[in-house]
């Protein structure tokens, strides 16, 4: 073994590479081999794509990697070589990745857009060095990049981005890509000396529709993060960072005819590796992102993701539980959600006489600064979020048609979270505590929170359990309380059972965000992946069956579905399944003016997709719905990718519903079904001269035609039936139209890693109801309707150590 170091030390002088001595570390696998992982202490790399410089001579390659996507651990067919060395600046890696070139996979995209089918090489660091958190990162081939944060077991989030570098190449016998990732970028635990972390790596092979991983971790498997391949390193103390974001916004409005300029910056500071903070002064929260067009007549609010920069980095100490992540619910339960910050401002007292338009109701509030600081102290991992909005001014008219001026106060938010973990004989345990305040003058918000997290050490059973209170001003204290349990009985077959109870007054909305409160139920749910069918390469299946009271005892929810998708060899996708509710009450769409019984409902959907690697690739899908009270629903989408070269990519999709029967609430207890007809068409084009600068034309229109049938009111009696009425034939007709259009046309351009430059132009439009025009006079009136239009120039540079 002397023997063998003291050649490489040799090997590495003569490369003029210096070796620190006892930084050579062996590290046993899981089949018995080792893997040498190299220390470098200047090692002079040009991040080009080209594994030449010496720094890469002497390292034992990493080969043996495995499909885990489709989970069958067989060996890879294609030869894959990833290199690792590190030293007191950061981690480096190294790939070179063996393909016909002719069946290369290069999609250029915007950052963080990772689930698109193309050829990367990805990294994933624990380092924690006790799969409590962890950092990912991915190069795409044409050097497209994507990041986020990990935590147990599986909880990946895209929510984090770093300053870190990458390149890749083509070359004769393939591709091949160079990463380096600075130890300051990322948390770690205080430790002097040597330091435990763990690693995996993965390549995807996107003509194959294949993802390789090292060491052998598929996502079907019980164990996942835990089982990263561990390794030590010496030396590795991150010296302080500092970075400072200064920005300048210019934005032209051309609804309003106003031109109005803003500055600020960002600060952020870690001063040692388990503690940084950061703020912002006078932010500029503006849009460079189009949020999707929502059209929502139901009571339940709509989730919608943050994109803000400032907010979405670090926000994973404040998600209290799988429950918490908007990005794979639906229905997110999260006590922390930041769209809150600097949304619709507390109404003003408006007097009798005078009134206020939709769009000063609805405008944003200002933020005049926040801030944020994470931490860890041993076991302990802990936050604190606080922001604080501006005074709002609102324009409003007097019945006489004068302006008057309005004001009223901003909230002032703050969110505090402690986490302690401990890990005994590998099985996972944790304890957090969450309290948040949104503080007005009309109203204070608190809400308390205590979470419980518990994993087998074979990590086959995890438990998360949630108790949460709220205490408004002149309103009751609430409760609710939840359970979720996760088996894996076993690779591919996953179970799910959730137990929930939220009373009538628990109200965590102010800053957090949940669907509806006032009911209880259960609700059980399995996935099962095989791989191991002849003619497929996937078959998944998916289930569900649940049922919901209100805190009344009327059932809310009930029901059952089954799906399933199988993908073929030829990477072609059928995807097909049923599901059926009995009937139930609804006790939200009336608008507090009671339940009332809607029918049972039978679903269906099949879909067809073909395969994504190809220049064009199409995709179709049929939804049926029985109705509330009798009727029924059609949904049909169809999209088409256009990937009409490397740098070029067009995106096309058209949904059209069809309603027989459309519920919905006029007043008081009365409601009225519609006849209608919707469609919804959206564009993309995406346009990259080069990896970091980015042409982006987005267009969304929803158009809805909605045309009275019948008329009902719920019973007076209690049974909460919908018994039908006579309109008054005087009453004006309750047909109605929905033209709204989205349109954007965007430039970034990615100057230095977390540096942009950004050029946008914005329009909205919303046409007032105009019943009796065809699809054709909707949206052409409804592009020139106006409500929103607005070019703007923002440069954001990153400065710091």
């Amino acid at each position: 073994m002397i023997a063998v170091v003291a050649a490489l030390c040799a090997f590495v002088a003569t490369a003029s590479v210096a070796a620190v001595p006892g930084a050579t570390l062996v590290v046993p696998t899981e089949d018995g081999t080792s893997l040498t992982l190299d220390y470098r202490a200047n090692p002079q790399i040009k991040l080009d794509g080209i594994l030449d410089e010496p720094a890469w001579q002497g390292i034992d390659a990493i080969e043996n990697f495995v499909s885990v996507e489709p989970d069958t651990l067989e060996p890879g067919t294609l030869p894959t070589r990833m290199l690792m060395f590190y030293n007191e600046r950061g981690f480096y890696l190294g790939a070179e990745l063996t393909q016909d070139p002719a069946t290369l996979l290069q999609r250029l995209s915007g950052r963080d857009q990772g689930g698109l089918n193309r050829d990367y090489v990805s990294l994933i660091l624990d380092t924690s060095g006790e799969a409590r958190y962890g950092f990912w990162f991915q190069v795409s081939l044409g050097d497209s990049v994507s990041d986020g944060t990990i935590l147990p077991e599986q909880q990946f989030s895209a929510n984090w981005d770093g300053a870190w570098q990458r390149s890749s190449r083509r070359t004769d016998t393939g591709w091949a890509a160079e990463v380096f990732i600075p130890w300051s970028l990322v948390n770690m635990p205080k430790a002097t000396g040597k330091r435990t972390l763990a690693v995996a790596l993965a390549r995807r092979v996107a003509h194959l529709n294949e993802r390789w991983s090292w060491p052998a971790l598929a996502f079907t498997q019980p164990r996942y993060f835990s089982r990263f391949q561990k390794i030590e390193v010496e030396n590795v103390s991150p010296r302080q960072q500092w970075a400072v974001f200064p920005y300048a916004a210019s934005t032209i409005d051309q609804f309003d005819d106003t031109t109005s300029h803003k500055a600020g910056f960002e600060a952020f500071w870690r001063p040692s590796t388990n503690f940084q903070a950061t703020t912002t002064i006078n932010p500029d929260f503006g849009t460079v992102e189009a949020d999707d067009v929502i059209v929502n007549f139901s009571a339940n609010e709509v989730f919608l993701p943050e994109r803000r920069l400032f907010f979405v980095e670090g926000q994973e100490i404040f998600n209290t539980s799988p429950r918490s992540d908007g990005q794979n619910n639906r229905n997110p339960v999260t006590l922390v959600n930041t769209r809150r910050i600097g949304g619709r401002p507390v109404g003003p007292d408006v007097p009798s006489d005078a009134s206020l338009d939709a769009g000063e109701a609805n405008q944003l509030t200002e933020l005049l600064g926040a801030f944020k600081t994470t931490g860890q102290i041993g076991g302990l991992r802990f936050g604190v979020l606080g922001a604080f909005e501006n005074e709002t001014k609102f324009d409003a008219t007097t019945d006489a048609g004068e302006s008057i001026n309005l004001h009223q106060d901003g909230s002032d938010y703050a969110a505090v979270r402690a986490l302690y973990e401990i890990d005994r004989a590998g099985a996972y345990a944790a304890a957090g505590w969450l309290t948040t305040a949104v503080l007005h003058p009309t109203r204070d918000a608190y809400v308390h929170a205590l979470d419980l997290h518990h994993k087998s050490a074979n990590r086959k059973l995890s438990t998360d359990v949630q108790l949460i209170a709220s205490d408004i001003t002149d309103e009751r204290n609430g409760f609710g309380a939840f359970t979720d349990l996760n088996w894996n009985q076993r690779q591919g077959l996953n179970h799910s059972l959730q137990l929930e109870y939220f009373d009538e007054h628990l109200d965590i909305n102010d800053l957090g965000f949940q669907r509806r409160v006032d009911t209880y139920g259960v609700r059980y749910s399995f996935r099962h992946t095989k791989s191991d069918v002849s003619w497929l390469q996937n078959m998944i299946t998916r289930g569900f069956m649940g049922g919901g009271w209100n805190t009344a005892g009327e059932r809310v929810l009930a029901g059952f579905n089954l799906r399933q998708e199988l993908v073929f060899k030829s990477l072609n996708r059928i995807q097909y399944g049923i599901g059926y509710s009995p009937a139930r009450y609804d006790d939200r769409n009336s608008f507090d003016n009671g339940s009332f019984r809607i029918d049972g409902r039978l679903d269906w959907g099949l879909g067809f997709s073909t395969d994504n690697t190809r220049r064009i690739s199409l995709n179709a899908r049929v939804n049926y719905d029985d109705g509330d009270i009798g009727g029924r629903r059609y949904t049909y989408n169809t999209g088409l990718t256009w990937r009409v070269s490397n740098r070029l990519t067009a995106e096309a999709s058209l949904r059209h519903r069809d309603r027989s029967a459309w519920l919905l609430h006029d007043e008081d207890t009365d409601f009225v079904r519609y006849r209608s007809t919707n469609w919804s068409p959206r564009l993309n084009l995406d346009f990259f001269p080069t990896a970091r600068q980015q042409f982006r034309l987005a267009m969304q229109w929803v158009a809805i035609d909605a045309r009275e049938r019948d008329f009902f009111s719920i019973a007076q009696d209690g049974s909460g039936r919908l018994l039908e009425r006579t309109k008054a034939a005087d009453a004006p007709s309750d047909d109605f139209t929905v033209s709204r259009i989205n349109f954007q046309v965007r430039y970034r351009w990615e100057i230095a890693p977390l540096s942009d430059l950004f050029v946008v132009y914005t329009r909205n439009a919303s046409l007032p109801s105009a019943p009796g025009s065809n699809f054709g006079d909707l949206f052409s009136d409804g592009f020139d309707a106006t409500t929103a239009e607005q070019l703007v120039v923002k440069l954001r540079y990153r400065l710091g150590s």
